[in-house]
């Protein structure tokens, strides 16, 4: 294995680790009251860790170029997942939303295949096509979008968007050609938001977090008074106060928030300078891959990783509304968790498979 790939698992190893730490620091009362088990969300987390190094090791061995010949095939097939998750009867519905499916011993979210089918198939086509209209582009985006926001789930939707347009912008498009369909997506999220009350309920959260601490802003005021106690250096390992139950999804959405809290700003520093690292060592990677697909697999993975962290990143900063989105390796849940690691798995065998093009990036 070469020295990028070797850096970049050991701080996915690090990640991994740190945020099953977190995990079990902020769930044990969760998991006492909800499933008699305090140890619940770690046992499960770790579970989902194990299976997810044990598919990247297992990807790391194949060639990426298999995943090229077959692309069409998991596209399709997430198109089929997403339909059936909003099946009564197929689809669990948990909060008003209708996101996974449970095939008995377990249960996972078709959007997650989505978010990785389109990294594929999008990045195959675009290595053939360098030129691939972004009407094509729009083609392949609007049944994942359209289907993952009936579940509803507005941030997978909007980690496609940035991922779709992200490789569209790495193959080598014009930039006039980029800002256009760039425009058109931030018109229709707005568009999105408006129509939703549920989503204007949490833009109005957004704006004045104090407003309705006990009703639609109750996540943002928790979020506000989690980040304010943790202050320069946090209160220290184990110490919040915010996860005994005041601030809610603290194990999956809001993780970073009790990050913060008990770190401060020095830790979340450090974390985030560690997330940078990560990110840099696959792009790293893209660079010197052997060929074009290599580059926008790998570019697209570390894009990838970035979107969800920003977006999941600004909603604990209040920055964007809270939108359900968890951050990449660290929060708890095994279909974002193994995803990912199979993505990182197919980024290793583009590494092991040696360095013959470089990046080119266009910009008109």
């Amino acid at each position: 294995m070469q020295r990028k790939a070797k850096i970049f698992m050991i701080m996915v190893i690090l990640m991994l680790f740190f945020g099953l730490l977190m995990i079990g620091d902020v769930s044990l009362l969760e998991g006492e009251r909800n499933y008699n088990d305090k140890f619940h969300f770690i046992k499960h987390q770790s579970i989902w860790i194990v299976l997810g190094l044990i598919a990247a090791a297992i990807l790391s061995k194949i060639d990426y170029h298999y995943w090229s010949k077959i692309s069409f095939f998991i596209y399709l097939f997430s198109i089929v997942a997403l339909i059936a998750v909003l099946i009564p009867g197929v689809g669990t519905e948990i909060w008003g939303a209708r996101r996974w499916i449970n095939i008995g011993f377990l249960s996972f979210q078709p959007s997650e295949l989505g978010k990785l089918s389109l990294l594929i198939y999008l990045s195959s086509l675009l290595s053939i096509k360098e030129k691939l209209s972004i009407l094509n582009v729009f083609l392949i985006l609007i049944p994942l979008i359209g289907l993952t926001l009936a579940e509803p789930d507005f941030g997978t939707a909007a980690i496609m968007v940035g991922l779709g347009l992200s490789l569209y912008f790495l193959s080598g498009v014009d930039l006039k050609k980029f800002l256009l369909p760039l425009a058109v997506f931030i018109f229709l999220g707005i568009f999105f938001i408006l129509t939703s009350s549920y989503r204007r309920d949490r833009v109005e959260g957004l704006l004045d977090p104090f407003n309705d601490p006990l009703g639609s802003s109750y996540h943002a005021h928790q979020v506000v008074l989690t980040l304010g106690s943790g202050g320069v250096w946090g209160v220290g390992m184990g110490k919040s106060r915010q996860k005994y139950l005041y601030l809610p999804q603290v194990s999956t959405d809001s993780i970073m928030a009790v990050v913060a809290e008990e770190f401060g700003l020095v830790g979340v520093t450090i974390f985030l300078s560690l997330f940078g690292l990560l990110v840099a060592y696959a792009f790293k990677i893209a660079i010197s891959a052997r060929d074009s697909l290599g580059t926008l697999l790998a570019s697209g993975i570390a894009c990838w990783l970035t979107i969800q962290g920003l977006i999941n990143l600004s909603s604990v900063a209040i920055l964007l509304p809270l939108t359900g989105v968890p951050f990449p390796l660290i929060s708890y849940g095994g279909s974002s968790l193994v995803s990912i690691l199979v993505a990182i798995g197919i980024v290793l065998n583009i590494a092991a498979q040696g360095s013959k093009h470089q990046l080119r990036v266009v910009h008109g």
